[in-house]
């Protein structure tokens, strides 16, 4: 039987062709989508299309129709199999619906209201002390010296790690977010090695 559709396939419709990967400028690559966002609510990148509208991403984000295709930003870059592809293809981002729902499930009660207000005094004293590194000088790169610092450190407190092993999760932590950037084969031992030094930790 074949059934047939007045709905568009989107790679038949004239979307605004886009490319901002390879500004090195922020507010260049902004620049780029802001001007695509003009034309479309969607753009077709180097790796397909882009939602670029607010309330049209939520509906995408809301809608379980829409799923990702598993291990795809390995795909893209040709890595298809191997042991860095087993491991990306069992996180909570990759596995199956049922699946993904239960994890998410248990994950979820580590963030209700009740969680966070226990975890107000370490979330305090985290961002205090990140802070007060950079207090004497007066200024910082909020983004690299604090947002990308904080965390962890809060994190580990959720899950009883001593303080003075942060710093040590926060290298594993840099070197497993690899797995998920855009130059995987080049950085597969730093990522294999994070993963084998941090799964036991986590499994006790």
């Amino acid at each position: 039987m074949t059934v047939t559709t007045n709905t568009p396939n989107i790679f038949d419709i004239n979307w605004p062709i886009f490319a901002y990967q390879d500004s090195t400028d922020p507010d260049d690559a902004h620049r780029i989508i802001r001007r695509a966002h003009q034309q479309a609510p969607i753009a077709v990148g180097p790796y397909g299309p882009e939602v670029l509208d607010y309330d049209l991403a939520r509906t995408v984000l809301r809608d379980s129709r829409f799923v990702l295709p598993r291990g795809l930003s390995l795909a893209v870059q040709g890595i298809t199999s191997g042991p860095v592809w087993d491991k990306v293809c069992q996180t909570i981002m990759s596995v199956d619906a049922a699946q993904h729902h239960r994890l998410r499930h248990l994950v979820s009660r580590a963030f209700t209201p009740r969680a966070a207000e226990r975890m107000r005094t370490a979330c305090v004293d985290t961002i205090s002390a990140l802070i007060d590194r950079h207090s004497a000088r007066g200024c910082c790169d909020m983004v690299h010296d604090i947002a990308r610092q904080y965390p962890v450190p809060i994190i580990c407190a959720m899950v009883g790690a001593p303080s003075e092993d942060w710093e040590l999760f926060t290298r594993w932590a840099d070197d497993l977010s690899k797995a998920f950037g855009c130059n995987v084969a080049a950085e597969e031992s730093a990522i294999l090695r994070a993963w084998g030094n941090s799964t036991p930790i986590w499994r006790t």
